[in-house]
Order: structure tokens, then sequence, then C-alpha cells
């Protein structure tokens, strides 16, 4: 029982392994993403929003679009991982009933729950990753009205 259990253990730290680098690749795409739409940005004041600026404009949007699909691909792959180390546990739990894992899990994010504001709890934080890229896209869409006015 023993090895089965420092069998699940490995697995579950891998697994998490797996879903903290999605989470670090979607912050890392996301930077870059807003750095690149930064310098855009400047070159398209700096142009003084004319004709010539309408491409980086498109860029912008382009970068916004790039990013929403990278971020929600990113969050299903850490969802998957997460799944799994719920699936592992569960397994870990009936193994080790004496370790009141699920319990334990549950209490805990009960406890956060009473401590933080619901309506937060509830926010999924991929949304906010998308809002932010979606937030470049109207970026992007907002050049081009100014460009074309």
């Amino acid at each position: 029982m023993a090895d089965t259990s420092d069998i699940l253990l490995n697995i579950i730290q891998e697994e998490r392994a797996q879903a903290r680098q999605s989470e670090d690749q979607r912050s890392t795409m996301t930077n870059f993403i807003i750095v690149i739409t930064g310098a855009l940005q400047g070159f398209i004041v700096d142009k003084n929003f004319n004709q010539e600026s309408l491409i980086l404009a498109a860029l912008i949007c382009l970068l916004g679009i790039l990013g929403v699909i990278s971020t929600s691909k990113l969050y299903e792959r850490y969802s998957l991982h997460m799944a799994r180390v719920e699936e592992f546990e569960k397994r870990l739990d009936t193994l080790c009933e004496d370790a009141q894992i699920r319990i334990l899990l549950k209490e805990a994010s009960s406890q956060h729950k009473r401590k933080f504001l619901l309506c937060l709890v509830k926010i999924r934080l991929n949304h906010i990753w998308n809002a932010l890229h979606v937030f470049i896209i109207l970026l992007g869409i907002v050049n081009f009205f100014i460009i074309l006015s």
C-alpha cells in the first residue's frame, strides 16, 4: 500500500507541476503580448494616427485574438492537469482513509469561501485573463476608428 501511495503522490506532484507550467506560460504569453501592444500603440501615437498606422492597429487586434486563443488553450491544459490531480487524490483518499484527504480539502474550501466574498470566489481567473486580451482587441478597434476619422 505504501508503494501505491508513493506512486500516486509522485503523479500528483507531476500533474501539479504541469498545471503550474501552463499558468507560467499563460503569464509569459500575456506579458509578451502586452509589451508588443505597448510598442505598437507607441508607434501609432508617434505617427499621429495616420493612415500608415492602420496595419499597426490590425496587428494589435491580431495580438488580442492570439492572446484569447492561447490563454484559453493554456487554461484548458491547466484544467486537465487539475482534474487528474483530483482523481488521483480521490484514489489516494480511498487507500489512506485515515488521512481524510477529501474531507480536509472540502473544509479548507469552505473556510476560504467564508473568508472571501462569494462574488470574488466565483470569478474565474481565466475570465480575467481573457478580458485583458479582449481589451487589447478593443484598443486595436478604437485605433482603427481614430485613424479612419
